[in-house]
C-alpha cells in the first residue's frame, strides 16, 4: 500500500483590484512532493485562478490545492529507481486532508499511512519523501559519502603529481643540507689549517 504525506502551503497575495485581478500564488513549506509535482500543483491552482478572474476565488483555489495533494498523494514515483509506488491489490487505506485558512495563506495536507510486508513496501521518511523500502535499504548499504569515494578513488594522474611533488620536496632538503655541510667542511679545513701553523711555529723566548 501506499505511504505518502504530501505537504504544502499556498500563498495567495491579493492586490487592490482584487478580484477583478487573480491573485499571485506561490508555495512555501513544501514536503513530500517529488520532481515536477510541485510545480504541477501551482499551475494547476494559477490556471483556475485565471479561469475564475472577476470572482471571489480564495477558498476555490485552496480546494483546488487540497484535491490536487490528495490525487498526487495516490500515486507518484519511487526517487531512488523512478518507477511508480505501487500499492498492493488488496490493501485498504485512508485519506486525510486538513487545509488551514488565513487571509493570505493556507497550508493543505494530504496523507495516506498503510503497513505493507510486500516486496513492495513503501518507507515514509521523516522528511515526509516516500521510497520503495528495498530501494532505500540497497542504496543506503552501498552509499559512500562525496569525499570518502574522492579519496578512494583518486586517479593514477593525481597520485603521480602528489609523489612527483612529495620528491621534489626532498631533494630540495637534500641539496640545502648538501650545502650547509660543504660550508662547514670548509670552515673546519680553515681552522685546521690555521691550528697547524701555531702549533709548527718556534715556542716564544722566556
Amino acid at each position: 500500500a501506499l505511504v505518502r504525506s504530501l505537504q504544502a502551503a499556498l500563498r495567495l497575495s491579493l492586490s487592490t483590484t482584487y478580484p477583478s485581478t487573480p491573485p499571485n500564488l506561490s508555495l512555501c513549506r513544501v514536503r513530500g512532493l517529488i520532481d515536477d509535482e510541485e510545480s504541477q500543483l501551482l499551475r494547476r491552482v494559477s490556471d483556475l485562478a485565471a479561469e475564475m478572474a472577476g470572482e471571489c476565488c480564495a477558498y476555490a483555489l485552496i480546494e483546488a490545492a487540497q484535491e490536487t495533494l490528495t490525487e498526487m498523494n495516490e500515486g507518484g514515483d519511487c526517487p531512488i529507481c523512478r518507477e511508480p509506488l505501487k500499492a498492493d491489490d488488496e490493501a485498504s487505506g485512508s485519506n486525510n486532508a486538513h487545509i488551514k485558512a488565513g487571509t493570505t495563506t493556507a497550508s493543505t495536507t494530504a496523507n495516506t499511512t498503510t503497513a505493507s510486508a510486500s516486496p513492495c513496501a513503501v518507507f515514509l521518511s521523516s522528511c515526509s519523501h516516500s521510497f520503495h523500502a528495498r530501494c532505500l535499504s540497497h542504496w543506503w548499504h552501498a552509499y559512500v559519502p562525496p569525499a570518502a569515494d574522492a579519496a578512494a578513488h583518486m586517479g593514477e594522474s593525481d597520485a603521480a603529481r602528489a609523489a612527483a611533488a612529495k620528491a621534489k620536496a626532498a631533494r630540495a632538503e637534500a641539496q640545502t643540507l648538501g650545502r650547509k655541510l660543504e660550508e662547514t667542511t670548509q670552515v673546519a679545513d680553515k681552522c685546521r689549517e690555521q691550528l697547524s701553523y701555531m702549533l709548527a711555529a718556534d715556542p716564544p723566548l722566556p
